[in-house]
């Protein structure tokens, strides 16, 4: 006499587990929150000291980019191009004789920051 299990039928309100699509989007998920909270850091960062948090910056994109099956390839761009615009900021503000004032540096970098906000929203568009 053999004992039989009866099986449940499953709620219809219970998805199906994918576990390849769940780790994508918490995935994708970090990765949007964790430019969010990167671009907060660099826009709330005094433009005088910009150039201290550089570091730290190509440390978390490094990060980012083991992210393999995410193109970041935007945000490395914007990034490379908004230090570059620092360190011309910075060798400007050191140097006394540079045709550059440092008002019209300051607006470059406001303007690289406003790049770096916009390079965020296309990134949160492209991957919606």
């Amino acid at each position: 006499m053999g004992l039989k299990r009866k099986q449940l039928p499953r709620p219809p309100a219970v998805s199906i587990f994918e576990g390849e699509s769940f780790l994508f989007n918490r995935q994708k998920e970090f990765l949007q929150r964790l430019w969010s909270d990167l671009l907060v850091k660099i826009s709330n960062t005094p433009v005088d000291f910009i150039s201290s948090i550089e570091d730290d910056v190509y440390l978390i994109l490094e990060s980012m980019k083991s992210f393999h099956k995410f193109d970041i390839a935007n945000v490395d761009e914007s990034l490379n191009t908004f230090f570059v615009k620092v360190g011309a900021y910075d060798e400007a503000r050191s140097l006394s004789s540079e045709k550059l004032s440092r008002s019209l540096c300051n607006q470059q970098l406001r303007g690289a920051k406003d790049r770096l906000r916009n390079a965020h929203v296309k990134a949160n568009e492209e991957v919606s």
